[in-house]
């Protein structure tokens, strides 16, 4: 269950705006207003929490395999 929650919390600073993430303000993300882009922000998040979410994907994909075999 703790992964999931990991991995929940991981997915959802990558994908919402860094001025609105109390997590994305604790690393020191700027916002649009500091003369940053949001998205090229957002996709340094993405590419972080990559490592992060692939085993989990990975393990998803293969149980939904496992169940239409």
């Amino acid at each position: 269950m703790a992964f999931e929650a990991g991995q929940a919390g991981c997915y959802s600073l990558a994908t919402r705006p860094a001025s609105t993430s109390r997590e994305a303000d604790k690393v020191s993300i700027p916002d649009r207003s500091h003369g940053h882009s949001a998205d090229g922000d957002r996709a340094r998040l993405v590419a972080a929490c990559r490592d992060h979410l692939s085993p989990a994907k990975d393990r998803y994909i293969a149980l939904w395999q496992a169940r239409f075999q």
